[in-house]
């Protein structure tokens, strides 16, 4: 048995506890069935735990809890008696000798060897249901649950924190961000768009784990939309990994960058990824196009509170092909979604970047994505994932999902072009011709390849959109 379950066993013992689960000895390894089964129930396991035990500074069950020795010359040692508990033993060590860090500095792209454990996708709900945690951290233990964390040298509290910086939210687009999750807070704080955003910057080991990976915060959402929404219908509410009754702003997701810009040559958003730094399309079936996990790159949402969106589609039908008999699960090939909206079908080119990378232009739509400058036809998309076989000549089509508020996380001089302006959020869509289409009533069917956005500003007006849609009844899968 490995190391770290023997000690595992040594901590419930002194915490009193007598049973404990261990998912690779408690699931059979050797059987699917038996590993849906149980994959299915670790939601349920977590939240009913009495205690979650964390090797966090460890990468494997090859690792420890046990924690650096320190030097006698640095400690100070006391014994007494307490009334209640009896006699008890106490070691101090002066915490500034000590080169301590917390997981919420050691967010995955900086110091993912610090605090392995966190950059693990199936970690994130198992440390989110669990009712409390103990992370062994490798110099100490820290303790953290809904309503605090706390550690041995007392300074988490101060260290962890899910605030951005201020010195990076100026003049850039209201995003979701991969930073807040770093304090452990009550799920129902969260919306779905932020745990998405935070979830798909972690490392799955299989990719078609994706969805499973997730589906016990999932089954947890899933009561809080059922207490509140009683809008019953054929029409499943979670929808590979979406929720039915949000689909406008979940529709949104993007990878890379924001597109709008508040002055011209402006920061965009602090992403990295640029407009072509994607991974190829996965070769299996993840997810239907139009899920965040149908890609392999984290994503991200514009902020969207719900009460200044305007819907510009109408969701008519739904099929979710489920992979087991898990309703949040993975899903097989069968999914669709079938939508009434406005299409807008437009060539496309490629561009260059003074940075050197490529971008990808709607050389037929009309609008801006810089608020100080006024309409032109061409706007530039975002790509999914790594387009390798789209065609010169191929004709691609945009779906506007709704219209909101432009928002900046510090608009500083700016903010008056962002609160005049309106941008539409749409959805890039390529025709799957080959697709037999009397599955689906003969409709048009498509695959979503990317998301875009503008914003409408022409002879001194804004918000007056110039483009010709046409409205039909479609397919995306």
């Amino acid at each position: 048995m490995p190391r770290v379950f023997l000690e595992a066993i040594g901590v419930c013992r002194r915490l009193g506890v007598k049973k404990l689960w261990i998912d690779s000895l408690c699931i059979q390894q050797d059987s699917k069935e038996d590993w849906e089964h149980e994959a299915r129930k670790m939601g349920h396991y977590y939240s009913n735990c009495f205690v979650c035990i964390a090797a966090t500074s460890s990468s494997s069950s090859a690792g420890t809890l046990e924690l650096a020795k320190h030097p006698d010359d640095i400690m100070v040692r006391s014994t007494g008696q307490d009334p209640q508990t009896g006699p008890f033993s106490l070691i101090a060590i002066p915490s500034e000798l000590l080169d301590i860090q917390h997981f919420g500095r050691a967010h995955q792209r900086t110091q993912p060897s610090t605090f392995p454990l966190m950059t693990r996708a199936w970690v994130m709900q198992e440390r989110w249901l669990s009712p409390r945690t103990l992370h062994f951290c490798g110099t100490e233990i820290v303790f953290e649950c809904a309503k605090m964390t706390v550690c041995e040298c007392g300074s988490a509290s101060q260290d962890i924190t899910h605030k951005l910086d201020a010195d990076q939210c100026v003049f850039l687009r209201s995003t979701t961000s991969t930073k807040i999750f770093q304090a452990r807070e009550s799920i129902d704080l969260y919306t779905w768009p932020d745990i998405v955003t935070e979830y798909s910057a972690l490392n799955l080991s299989h990719s078609t784990d994706c969805l499973i990976a997730l589906s016990g915060l999932a089954s947890v959402k899933e009561s809080r939309y059922a207490r509140h929404d009683e809008v019953q219908g054929p029409i499943p509410r979670y929808l590979a990994g979406l929720w039915r009754d949000h689909l406008a702003n979940q529709l949104a997701w993007f990878v890379g960058e924001t597109l709008l810009t508040a002055i011209a040559n402006g920061p965009r958003s602090d992403s990295p990824a640029g407009l072509t730094g994607r991974r190829p399309k996965p070769q299996e079936y993840l997810a239907p196009s139009w899920s965040w996990a149908s890609v392999m790159d984290p994503v991200g949402y514009l902020w969207y509170d719900g009460g200044n969106g305007e819907p510009l589609f109408e969701l008519q039908d739904a099929q979710v092909s489920l992979a087991s008999e898990n309703p949040y699960g993975g899903v097989q090939e069968g999914c669709y979604i079938q939508i009434r909206g406005r299409l807008l079908e437009t060539s496309w080119e490629g561009g260059d970047r003074t940075d050197g990378s490529k971008t990808f232009v709607l050389t037929d739509v009309v609008g801006t994505q810089q608020l100080d400058r006024e309409n032109e036809k061409g706007i530039v998309f975002s790509p999914d994932y790594l387009l390798t076989d789209l065609e010169s000549s191929e004709q691609l089509s945009i779906l506007p999902l709704a219209r909101l508020d432009v928002l900046f996380a510090m608009a500083s001089g700016t903010g008056h072009l962002a609160r005049a302006s309106r941008t539409t959020m749409c959805l890039v869509l390529r025709q799957v011709k080959e697709r037999s289409l009397a599955s689906h009533g003969n409709k048009d069917v498509y695959q979503r390849i990317g998301f875009t956005e503008y914003v409408s500003f022409v002879n001194g007006v804004r918000n007056v959109d110039t483009n010709n849609y046409v409205e039909q009844d479609i397919v995306i899968i």
